[in-house]
């Protein structure tokens, strides 16, 4: 009966105490991960050790180059729009002009010349409002690029796994 209870007391002292056993993670499916843009690094969010699911963040670049740059399309699209209206408004006086110049020039009260000069500033005028939509349409199409890499800012796990290795810190 001593035997059986110093042997529980052993085996509740085993249990009771935490012990180390030294062991090596080998990864299954090693991966690099890297990331398409280049710049500092502005939020690390797993350290070595840690557990990630597929799709998790793992650490975000600075957007500090790509926000500078989005606001330069941006004032570019605002600098089109603005063309374009005033082309717009110009025309609209042109075409006034030009009606009342050809009633006058059927009745011989101003020159030929002068209404010819009048259809080409509206062609003239009609060009540049189709420059200006091509313009806002490229700027448009830049701002949506620009949109789409953010997320290349963000860096995520490709599988699920573990953290086995880091050769990056924030900054």
């Amino acid at each position: 009966m001593k035997i059986i209870i110093s042997f529980l007391t052993l085996i509740s002292t085993i249990l009771a105490n935490d012990f180390t056993i030294p062991a090596t993670i080998q990864a299954k499916e090693p991966r690099t991960i890297s990331s398409q843009m280049m710049g500092h690094i502005k939020a690390l969010h797993v350290k070595v050790g840690d557990s990630v699911k597929k799709g998790q963040i793992l650490y975000e670049i600075d957007s500090n180059q790509m926000d500078s740059n989005r606001l330069q399309v941006e004032l570019s699209i605002a600098q089109a729009k603005l063309s374009k209206q005033m082309h717009q408004n110009q025309l609209s006086l042109a075409k006034r002009n030009l009606a009342r110049h050809e009633r006058l020039l059927v009745k011989d009260m101003v020159a030929k010349a002068d209404v010819e000069g009048m259809r080409l500033e509206v062609e003239n005028l009609e060009s540049l409002i189709k420059i200006s939509d091509k313009q806002i349409s490229q700027a448009q199409s830049q701002l949506k690029a620009i949109n789409n890499q953010y997320e290349y800012l963000k860096i995520k796990a490709p599988i699920g796994g573990m953290i086995t290795k880091k050769w990056i810190g924030e900054g």
